[in-house]
Order: structure tokens, then sequence, then C-alpha cells
């Protein structure tokens, strides 16, 4: 998969006043710090491939791929929440598409609070 979705992210003032400059919190899913390490801070955001379909053709190969990007923002209030996740809608749209709102909640285990939304991305082969 190749997406530019870091780099659109890292290329975005609104974002990485959220989440951090010049490297901003934004990790591959997996690869979050985790509470209790000294990268862990709040507000961060992951993001994972949620879904993929090449374009295919009946009389050639594909050339392009669709990826469906899930991105999640954690927080330690709803609206820190909200505020990445549109400051993520904005750095990725004119890239991309929003096809997707996803759920908002708290999350019991962390009590940390939870947007997301997917995005899709074509990306030539």
């Amino acid at each position: 998969m190749n997406t530019p979705i870091y780099a659109l992210v890292k290329a975005s003032p609104a974002a990485l006043t959220l989440l951090g400059s010049p490297s901003p919190r934004f990790y591959a899913f997996g690869n979050a710090p985790q509470p209790g390490t000294t990268a862990y801070k709040l507000p961060y955001a992951v993001w994972q491939t949620a879904y993929g379909t090449p374009e295919n053709y009946v009389n050639q190969r594909p050339d392009i791929d669709n990826w469906g990007i899930q991105v999640d923002a954690y927080a330690q209030s709803m609206q820190q929440a909200r505020d990445v996740l549109m400051a993520l809608r904005d750095a990725l749209e004119g890239a991309a598409h929003i096809v997707s709102w996803g759920i908002e909640e708290r999350e019991a285990d962390t009590n940390l609070y939870r947007a997301n939304f997917t995005v899709e991305f074509y990306t030539p082969r």
C-alpha cells in the first residue's frame, strides 16, 4: 500500500498544531506509543488499511488501486478528538475523499475519547 497519508498530515499546519511538530503524533496501526512510555502524549491519531481494491480491467492488469484508510483520533475530551479529526480531514481532502464518518466513543479501558472516519485514496501502481 502506497498512499501519501503521512506526508499530507505532516504538511498541514493545523494538524501539526494539534499533533505536534515537526513529526506529528500520527501513527500507522500498532505503532502508537503506549501509556507509561516517554513518547506517549495526547492527542494522537492512528491510521490503518480498512480495505483495498484494484481497478480491474478485462484486457489488462490493474494500473491503480483504491485504498480505504480508517483514521482514528484519540484525546482526553470528545471536543479535542473532534478537533483533531477535522484537522486531519482538512489535511487529506483534495488528495483523497472522506467516504464515511465512523463512531465516536469513550473507550472503557483507557477513558480516552475516540472519533474516526474512512478516507479513500486512488493510487497509481
